[in-house]
């Protein structure tokens, strides 16, 4: 349920522009299919590792996990839970200018 209730959340982010959005589970697509007919706005990028491996390497202990990458690999932000009354309380990056 927090995962789902971040979703507004994420796709805001992503259409505002300069961050893009790209979520991991551990669920099989199985069982995500029914969610995602449902809910076409969801962020289009979704990773199922059904090993955890992401999980291991960025110490995911609790659901929702937000990490905010930039593109050169460096952790920028990491927070656990989603509140709909405080957001997603992420740094957001600048938008980069166009070239």
């Amino acid at each position: 349920a927090p995962c789902k209730a971040a979703v507004p959340a994420l796709v805001e982010l992503e259409r505002a522009g300069g961050t893009r959005v790209l979520a991991i589970t551990d669920e099989p697509k199985e069982a995500l299919d029914p969610y995602f007919a449902t809910n076409p706005e969801f962020p289009g990028v979704v990773a199922v590792d059904e090993y955890r491996k992401t999980f291991l390497a960025y110490a995911v202990s609790g659901t929702p996990t937000f990490v905010l990458i930039d593109n050169d690999g460096t952790v920028l932000s990491y927070r656990t839970g989603f509140s709909p009354d405080l957001g997603l309380q992420l740094p957001v990056p600048p938008i980069p200018p166009p070239f």
